[in-house]
């Protein structure tokens, strides 16, 4: 009897514990300060402030570092290694204006633990030309002192293939909206023999003043190195009339956006 009402009280405290943390906790406050800390890590690696850095890291031999699935870093002085490699390989190579972001960032808070999942992207200019890359970044954190530290991070590599395919068929939905993030500045169109080319902007205001209003069929999509290759149906007003024809386009992509399509259809379709 003695050892129930032990447990009963015993439980009882730690339900009461459990409640008293949620109800001190702020939620959206702390994943603000956990997106800082994701966004402060991208911004001390680009301006190679080692201190800040490692500021950021929890620095004991529990610290975890995956790389593209293949690379594992176990423990503070493995990480920092790492650290300063990166750095002094990038210090030969200044003024690219290196920026880190993050996008769909999704983050769940445990008391003083936290993870949180995001689109880790990576930009740098490069002879006048942005390049970049991104990946999947899965992030473990602990709240030491009030303050929050990465103890564990895992990059995933996002396959560009299904990338470059996805972006492709966003682009055959034929929203206007969607131009500036599916198509590359200096984008050029171009139909057999480059009998007729366009520009980003010449697309842009094509769709907006020409809706289709439909979305192209797609039949097939196929993709291999930066180009995907697409058989799709459209319909579209032509010369005064409602027409239907198929089409074939090769698309070539340069940092996740589309650099260039070849488009070729038979007009004879709809004469």
């Amino acid at each position: 009897m003695i050892m129930k009402k032990y447990v009963l009280t015993l439980f009882a405290l730690i339900m009461l514990a459990g409640t008293s943390c949620k109800e001190t906790i702020d939620t959206e406050k702390e994943k603000e300060a956990i997106l800082q800390v994701l966004l402060d890590e991208g911004k001390t690696f680009a301006v190679h402030d080692m201190e800040g850095l490692s500021a950021l890291h929890i620095q004991d031999e529990t610290a975890l570092r995956l790389q593209g699935g293949e690379n594992v870093y176990q423990g503070w002085n493995d990480i920092k290694t790492l650290f300063e490699g990166y750095m002094e390989y990038n210090k030969e190579n200044p003024g690219l204006n290196i920026k880190n972001e993050k996008e769909n960032v999704i983050t769940k808070v445990f008391g003083n633990t936290a993870w949180t999942v995001c689109d880790n992207i990576w930009k740098w200019d490069e002879n006048g030309k942005t390049s970049g890359f991104n990946n999947k970044q899965l992030t473990f954190l602990e709240k030491v002192n009030g303050d929050w530290k990465i103890s564990c991070v895992a990059f995933i590599p996002i396959s560009e293939v299904k990338e470059h395919l996805a972006i492709s068929s966003k682009y055959h939905e034929l929203n206007p909206d969607d131009i500036d993030n599916i198509l590359t500045d200096d984008f050029i169109g171009r139909n057999e023999k480059s009998r007729h080319t366009w520009t980003k902007d010449q697309h842009k205001n094509y769709w907006t003043k020409n809706p289709i209003g439909a979305p192209d069929s797609i039949y097939q999509q196929i993709a291999q190195g930066d180009w995907v290759a697409t058989r799709f149906q459209r319909k579209m007003n032509w010369k005064g009339k409602d027409v239907e024809f198929e089409v074939m386009q090769f698309k070539l992509f340069e940092n996740g956006k589309i650099a260039e399509i070849w488009e070729y259809g038979d007009t004879k379709q709809v004469e």
